[in-house]
């Protein structure tokens, strides 16, 4: 977990391999991410208080033993859900 301005692509890349990250979770930008990139998933949960992006919601990620799902604060409801095998 990182806040996200830390390290370039590079750097997380290397960290990924060297480590074996599972989810890579980062903050920073302000704007949600959920994606798989090869073996690891990439998860930025947004923000709650000032979202950014091309469509801006305020967010927060849930991480469970089955899945990750970004949580659209307004609605209460899941926007992006991406199950994986613990």
């Amino acid at each position: 977990m990182t806040h996200g301005h830390t390290y370039g692509d590079e750097a997380i890349q290397s960290m990924i391999e060297n480590f074996g990250v599972d989810i890579w979770i980062t903050g920073h930008t302000h704007v949600p991410v959920l994606e798989q990139r090869d073996v690891t998933v990439y998860l930025n949960p947004g923000s709650p208080a000032i979202p950014k992006g091309t469509q801006p919601r305020r967010s927060v990620a849930l991480v469970s033993e089955t899945d990750i799902r970004l949580l659209d604060l307004d609605s209460g409801k899941p926007y992006s859900v991406m199950a994986y095998e613990s």
